[in-house]
């Protein structure tokens, strides 16, 4: 069975949703209640977060944000 690298796989705590966003530096790994405190704590973590590119877990792997209602 092959290993998934961390920012490729869920990593929220229980009760919070998984989310990675884009940052300067790579993956920002994030557990929040919805798309807009996703994004709030990755800027928090890199002002150069795009909303474009945060990306939530649909239960198979992480896909746009965009595309899924929170």
């Amino acid at each position: 069975m092959e290993t998934k690298h961390t920012h490729e796989r869920p990593i929220s705590a229980a009760g919070l949703i998984s989310y990675r966003c884009r940052g300067m530096w790579g993956w920002i790994m994030i557990g929040a209640k919805d798309n807009a405190e996703a994004f709030n704590e990755a800027l928090r973590s890199s002002l150069n977060a795009k909303r474009e590119t945060l990306e939530i877990w649909n239960g198979e792997k992480y896909v746009s944000a965009d595309m899924v209602q929170s």
